[in-house]
């Protein structure tokens, strides 16, 4: 706990420095503090409603020590379960996975490739230049990462037992030379039940919820373009059937892919989506994904 603790310190990010002291409590206690912040109750266990009210009862409880769970968080471990489930294909290219970084061959890489340790969220360093990015701080910064246990920092504890690996794979990129969209499908015990599609960046960025015929949900009031239709990818309905299958072992995961002309890329699974704090949600809109999850 001592690197976390250092490392948030370091970067000043106070919130992973309040889970790293809220890790070593107990876990009904520290969701019910989190769960009553946003919602102003605590959880009902008994008949749970909303989405974060679910997701926050299996991380507790079901996705906890749970092998497959772990195993499918794990950004290396769980190519071989896309595999397992006939989608081998739309594994992006792995170039390398490595140990330390004394282990990685700078010199051989693509001018395009991404950096990523496996073990935790947001851990990516994507490098566009290999000539103007600044290899020792790339290593600096994968060395910080592998040194950490995510579940600490993030009190999500099904992070723990996951070798720590670093990763490279292939950059992907559309014809047009544009990072593909995120779609990111909640699902439940193999059944879509929204897709929350993401696109562009900074004060551009698109993010709407449709169900399985692309229609908006209107959960969110934030895309007011009209022209949704524009961001349906070719491979939707393929998407549908990938996402459903690789989410049939679980009562709650979301299964995000991309699309890249055409070509459907697997991005991850995710047990614990926005930390189980939906915020930019209201109630109604958490109460409409949360009644469509089967525990």
């Amino acid at each position: 706990m001592i690197n976390e603790v250092l490392y948030c310190l370091k970067t000043r990010d106070v919130r992973k420095l309040k889970n790293c002291f809220k890790s070593i409590l107990p876990d009904r206690y520290v969701s019910n503090a989190v769960f009553k912040k946003h919602h102003n109750r605590r959880i009902d266990e008994q008949n749970p409603t909303l989405l974060d009210e679910k997701l926050l009862i299996l991380k507790d409880g079901l996705y906890r020590n749970n092998t497959l769970v772990t195993n499918c968080t794990d950004k290396y471990e769980v190519r071989e379960y896309v595999r397992s489930k006939g989608y081998g294909d739309a594994l992006v290219r792995l170039i390398g996975s490595y140990r330390s970084t004394d282990e990685i061959d700078w010199d051989a890489l693509p001018d395009k490739f991404v950096l990523k340790c496996n073990h935790g969220s947001g851990y990516n360093i994507i490098v566009t230049d290999k000539k103007t990015t600044d290899r020792k701080e790339a290593y600096r910064q994968l060395r910080a990462w592998m040194k950490q246990d995510y579940a600490t920092i993030s009190a999500e504890h099904h992070y723990h037992d996951i070798s720590h690996r670093i990763l490279i794979e292939e950059y992907i990129q559309t014809k047009a030379g544009k990072f593909p969209v995120d779609y990111k499908f909640f699902c439940s015990r193999g059944k879509v039940i929204c897709m929350l599609l993401v696109a562009g960046r900074g004060t551009k960025k698109v993010r709407v919820y449709v169900d399985r015929d692309f229609r908006d949900l209107h959960l969110i009031d934030e895309y007011r373009d009209g022209n949704l239709e524009s961001l349906k990818p070719a491979s939707f309905d393929r998407m549908i059937g990938m996402a459903e299958k690789l989410s049939e072992d679980f009562p709650l995961v979301r299964v995000d892919l991309y699309d890249r002309d055409g070509e459907v890329l697997f991005g991850e699974l995710t047990f614990t989506p926005h930390g189980c704090c939906h915020d930019y949600l209201d109630e109604k809109a958490q109460k409409w994904i949360g009644d469509r999850v089967t525990l």
